[in-house]
C-alpha cells in the first residue's frame, strides 16, 4: 500500500508541486511586509538646501563694495556645497540695478508662474549696510526670506546665511551643518506600532492559512479516486486490512506534508521573523505544524466520504478550509485588538502625560 502511494505521488508531479502553495504564499507575504516601510523613529535630517534640489536662491546687496563681501560669501557657500542650486543675484537682473529689491523680484516671479515659484523659490536673502568689523563701523544687515510652502524653509534660510557670515570671519572651508533630530515616539505611538506589527503577523498567518487550505485538501484526491473507481474495494477483497490502508495513507501524506512545512520554516528563518523563529520558537513552530497535520489529515479523510469526484472534493474542501480558517483568524484578530486597546488604556492611565 505504501509503495502504491509513493508511485502515485511520483507520477502526479503537478499535484506534488501544488503542495508547495503554502511556501509560495508565505514567501509572498514576507516579501511584501519587508518591502513596505515599518514603524520606527524618524531619522535625523540635514536642514540645508540639499533638501530642496533645483532651487533658485535670490539674493541682493547694497551698492557699496564693502557691503558686497557678505553677498559674495553667500553665493560662494551656495556654489561650493549645492551643485543643483542656482543663485540669482538681483543686482545684476535687468530693471533692478538701481533698486535691487528682492521682494519685488520674487513678486514678479510669482506672478509669472505660481507653481514654478512654489517649486523653485524657497529661500532668499537681502543684505544691506556697510560690512565693517571696526568698533565705529556700522554692522551689515540682512533680511532672510523663505517660502512657507516648505516645512524646513525657515531653518534652511537661517542656516544658509549663518554659513555665509561664517565664511567672512573664519577660514574659507569652514561651515556649519544643522541637523533636525525628531523627538522619540511617545508611549501611544509605541503601542500603535505594536498593533500594526500585530497586523503584519496576522497577514503572515492569513497567507499561511490560505496555503495550508490547499495543502490539506490535496490529500483527499487519492482516497476519493481510490473509492470512486472501486480500487479500494478490490484491495479490501484481496485481503488488505482497513488499518493497513489508512495507516499507509496517513504515513505517506505526513511525509509529503513535512516537505512544504520545512519550506515554510526555511522562509521564516531566511526572513528572520523573530515571532516564529526567535528565542527557540523555531521548534515550537515545528511542533505546531506537526500537530496541525495530526489533526487535519484524519479530518480530511473523514470529509472525503462526502464526495465521489476527486476534483469536486478538492475544490469544496479547499473552500471549506479557507472559510473556517478565516473565521478563526477573525476571532483571533478581534481578541488581539481588544487586548492591545486594553493595554493602551491601562498605560495611559498610568502615564497621563502620554495622552498629549
Amino acid at each position: 500500500m505504501l509503495v502504491k502511494r509513493v508511485t502515485n505521488t511520483a507520477r502526479s508531479w503537478l499535484l506534488t508541486a501544488s503542495q508547495f502553495v503554502p511556501v509560495i504564499f508565505t514567501v509572498w507575504a514576507l516579501v511584501v511586509i519587508r518591502t513596505l516601510p515599518g514603524p520606527g523613529d524618524s531619522p535625523p535630517l540635514a536642514v540645508d538646501l540639499s533638501r530642496l534640489p533645483n532651487t533658485v536662491v535670490a539674493y541682493s546687496s547694497s551698492a557699496n563694495e564693502s557691503g558686497r563681501r557678505l553677498a559674495d560669501a553667500y553665493v560662494s557657500y551656495l556654489r561650493d556645497h549645492f551643485g543643483s542650486v542656482r543663485p540669482a543675484y538681483v543686482n545684476n537682473v535687468s530693471g533692478y540695478e538701481v533698486d535691487p529689491d528682492v521682494l519685488r523680484y520674487l513678486s514678479s516671479e510669482g506672478e509669472r508662474s505660481l507653481a514654478t515659484y512654489n517649486r523653485r523659490y524657497s529661500v532668499a536673502c537681502e543684505m544691506s549696510g556697510d560690512l565693517s568689523w571696526t568698533a565705529d563701523g556700522a554692522a551689515a544687515r540682512a533680511s532672510m526670506l523663505f517660502n512657507n510652502q516648505g516645512f524646513h524653509a525657515a531653518a534652511i534660510t537661517l542656516g544658509t546665511f549663518t554659513n555665509a557670515l561664517l565664511r567672512v570671519v573664519a577660514p574659507h572651508n569652514t561651515s556649519l551643518l544643522t541637523v533636525n533630530h525628531p523627538l522619540p515616539r511617545t508611549l501611544s505611538d509605541t503601542v500603535n506600532d505594536e498593533i500594526s506589527q500585530g497586523f503584519e503577523g496576522m497577514a503572515i498567518a492569513v497567507n499561511l492559512q490560505f496555503g495550508m487550505s490547499f495543502l490539506a485538501a490535496s490529500f483527499v484526491l487519492f482516497v476519493i479516486r481510490e473509492r470512486s473507481i472501486k480500487s479500494k474495494h478490490c484491495q479490501f477483497v484481496s485481503g488488505a486490512g482497513v488499518a493497513t490502508f489508512w495507516l499507509a495513507a496517513f504515513v505517506w501524506d505526513l511525509v509529503n506534508y513535512c516537505a512544504p512545512c520545512a519550506g515554510v520554516l526555511v522562509a521564516f528563518a531566511a526572513f528572520d521573523v523573530q515571532a516564529f523563529v526567535g528565542d527557540g520558537r523555531f521548534l515550537d513552530m515545528l511542533l505546531l505544524l506537526l500537530l496541525y497535520a495530526w489533526a487535519v489529515l484524519p479530518f480530511m479523510y473523514l470529509l472525503s466520504f462526502i464526495f465521489a469526484v476527486p476534483s469536486s472534493g478538492f475544490v469544496w474542501l479547499t473552500v471549506f478550509n479557507i472559510l473556517l480558517g478565516n473565521f478563526l483568524t477573525a476571532a483571533v484578530l478581534y481578541v488581539s485588538a481588544f487586548n492591545a486597546l486594553t493595554l493602551l488604556v491601562g498605560r495611559q492611565e498610568q502615564h497621563p502625560t502620554c495622552k498629549n
